[in-house]
Parts: structure tokens; sequence; C-alpha cells
């Protein structure tokens, strides 16, 4: 019975406003503001449509949570299909639609869940809805979203079918569209490390200040930080036999090496990106071992942390 802006979910409908703001100071930059299934409720879908009215927004990717009645647009009718229904559950009318394609991609380990090779078949759908009447007053708006199912047709035996549905600003006319909206939700894991990085790593949440300046200021160069660790970990998985000192100064590789090969002689040409992220990840606790998996954000936000005293120490006292 709370208005909504009373309510906690409402920081999605902030956090939008604040994503069509960000598009509006920069008109040669696409915006994308993603949320999970909390951000699936209909005032937030009435805000995009209001937002949809001006010449700069930002788009929006919504997981969607609620199988909700909604009405189907006529052009999305797939040919073949004479009883179709406009009107049914969001899921059913989704399923109804024709196949536009597979994509094919690895979800990444986790915490109770290995890796995992993905191929999915995506369907689309225009869409009209209202949110659910708890007033009894029946002026709410209609609002207008695209839809997108994303289906795992032959789970492997024994394992639950992977099943996503996107409501979204974005266009879903072809398969490279609707391929595209997936591929930007699958981002969102390197969003979610990235702030991992900043809240465990950095702990910006514990910084306090009386200056909201100073606060912005910190949190500017946290970022800064956080990207970097990313940018590294990253490059150093895709590309692991480039030279470690495209992105790190001879202070900092010679300082690591010696730390980490106390009796070893230093070479004379820099080791690989691959090796030396792990001896930086040795500096913040990664054991190392064979059998061990890639080094992580939070052993590299670590290490680096002390590799920067290190290389300090190497360039004052040799």
């Amino acid at each position: 019975s709370l208005p909504i802006e009373k309510k906690e979910i409402y920081r999605w409908v902030e956090s939008y406003k604040t994503g069509c703001k960000v598009a509006e100071d920069s008109p040669n930059t696409q915006v994308v503001v993603i949320t999970d299934r909390e951000g699936d409720f209909a005032e937030l879908f009435e805000e995009v449509n209001k937002s949809q009215k001006k010449d700069r927004y930002a788009d929006i990717i919504v997981r969607s949570y609620h199988d909700r009645k909604v009405e189907v647009s006529d052009d999305v009718v797939r040919d073949g299909i004479e009883d179709y229904d406009v009107r049914k559950k969001l899921r059913d009318a989704l399923k109804s639609s024709n196949s536009l394609g597979d994509i094919k991609f690895t979800i990444p380990a986790a915490a109770g869940r290995p890796e995992k090779n993905v191929t999915q078949t995506l369907k689309a759908a225009r869409l009209t809805f209202k949110k659910r009447d708890t007033s009894k007053k029946k002026s709410s708006p209609k609002v207008k979203m695209n839809a997108v199912m994303a289906i795992e047709e032959n789970p492997p035996e024994g394992q639950e079918a992977l099943v996503w549905v996107f409501l979204t600003t974005l266009p879903i006319d072809t398969f490279e569209q609707v391929a595209l909206i997936i591929r930007y939700y699958l981002a969102r894991w390197e969003i979610e490390i990235f702030f991992k990085v900043l809240k465990s790593g950095c702990k910006v949440e514990d910084r306090r200040f009386k200056e909201c300046e100073s606060l912005l200021s910190l949190i500017a160069v946290f970022l800064i930080i956080a990207w970097r660790i990313m940018y590294v970990l990253k490059l150093g998985r895709e590309s692991p036999e480039i030279s470690c000192d495209v992105i790190f100064s001879e202070a900092e590789w010679k300082s690591v090496y010696k730390i980490t090969h106390k009796k070893s002689e230093l070479p004379l040409a820099p080791p690989n990106l691959g090796n030396f992220i792990r001896m930086i990840a040795m500096l913040g606790g990664y054991l190392n071992r064979k059998n061990d998996p890639p080094p992580g954000p939070l052993l590299m936000w670590k290490g680096m942390l002390r590799m920067n005293d290190f290389a300090l120490a190497w360039e004052v006292f040799l």
C-alpha cells in the first residue's frame, strides 16, 4: 500500500533516471541500464516509456520475474500461427513465437557451480501491459516494451533448462539485435566483479568523509584502481604469453620477481603476463598450486597493493 517512492525498489527508478542524465550529457554514447529481477515492476517501465519521449534517454534491459498478462502486438504474430492469442501470459506469448536462431556462450564457474557451455534459442515479441491494480484505480497507463526469451531447449541430461526472459527498449527485429541483448546481459558478471573489487577490495562503502566532494574524488580514484585490476586479469587470461612490461613498469616486475623468487637471479627479459599475474597474486595469498584455479580480483587487489610498496622501495634503494 506504500507509494512507490517509499519502497526500496524505487532505487531502480532513480538509477534509470541517472542513466538518462548520463545519456543526455553524452550524446555520442549509448547508455544501457541493466537490472536483475528486482527491477521487474511496472512503475519502472512507466518511467522508461516517459523518458522515451525525449530526444536522449537510456536503454534498459530488465531480467523478467513476473509472468504477467500481456497484449502482443500484431506485427509479431508469426506466419503459420492462425490461432495466435494476442492476450496471454508473457512466457506463453514468447514461446508461441518462431525461433530467431541459436546463441552459444559459456557461463563462468562460481561457488558451487561448475563452468557451463550453453546453447539457447532466441525468441522475441513486442508487448503491452499494465501494472497490477492494488489501489482499485483504473487510471494506470499501459506500458510498451520489447520482450526476449532465451531458452535452452536441449539441456544436458539431469540439468534444468536455462531460461531467461528480458524486457527491453532495445530493437528486436533481427537475430543479431536480439543476440546483442543477451551479450549485454552476459556482461553483468563482469560488472558485478568490478563492484566486488570496489566494495571488498577498495572497501569504498567503509570510507567516511565530511565533504561530499572528497568522497567523490576518492571514488573516482578507486574506480580507476578497480578498472586496472579487471583489465590486468582479463588481458592476462586472454593473452597470457605477452610480456608483462606491456602493463607493468620495470620496478614493478623486477621487485615482484625478486620477492617471489628469492634465490633466483633476475631474468634478462620480463616474464610473460600470465606467469607474472600469478606472482602478484602470491603476494596477496595465492598458493599457486598445480590444480588451483586462476587468481581472482581480490587476490590481485591485495597483491598489487603490496607490489606498489615493493616497486617504490626498488626505485629508492636500487
